[in-house]
């Protein structure tokens, strides 16, 4: 496991230190590599397409994405720690296993067939997102903020929302 990849990151930038400076190219390389393990620290990624993109039980902490794209990426038994998704298409992406603590999906976020199944998520704000497709089997959720979400067409098997806020919460054809 090499050191901890940290910096700011737009798509059309040279911008990410680790352990030294490594280019925009050099990151996307690093991510798409799906190094197992990797960590990830105090990130500021704008614009890249990461689709397929495998990061099997990497770390990330305080790394915040704008305008990326996750399609079909890979992040099971990865560990997420206070980091936000603005305006993020993460269709189809895999958290399976992983463990998401004090992450924020905001903005123009699409979760649309994203698998939790088996995560473990705590202090997540969902506000206002959509969740079709969305599969939470056998997910442990802890203070998950659902307010006003439209659950239409989302997978909710197996769950304790009893530490989870669910105001608003609008359930069709479940």
């Amino acid at each position: 496991m090499g050191s901890p990849v940290c910096g700011v990151v737009e798509e059309e930038e040279d911008a990410i230190e680790r352990e030294g400076v490594v280019s925009h190219k050099g990151l996307v390389a690093v991510l798409n590599a799906g190094v197992a393990e990797e960590t990830y620290l105090r990130l500021d990624i704008r614009g890249l397409s990461l689709h397929f993109t495998s990061l099997v039980g990497a770390t990330l902490r305080s790394v915040h994405f704008t305008n990326c794209h996750f399609s079909a990426a890979t992040l099971e038994g990865a560990r997420l720690v206070s980091c936000i998704f603005t305006n993020c298409n993460l269709t189809d992406a895999s958290f399976k296993d992983a463990v998401l603590t004090g992450v924020t999906f905001k903005g123009d976020c699409t979760l649309r067939g994203v698998s939790f199944e088996g995560a473990t998520l705590s202090d997540i704000a969902l506000n206002h997102l959509p969740l079709e497709g969305i599969i939470f089997e056998g997910a442990r959720l802890s203070s998950v903020d659902f307010t006003e979400c439209d659950g239409s067409g989302a997978v909710l098997t197996d769950l304790d929302l009893t530490t989870c806020t669910v105001p608003g919460y609008v359930v069709h054809d479940a």
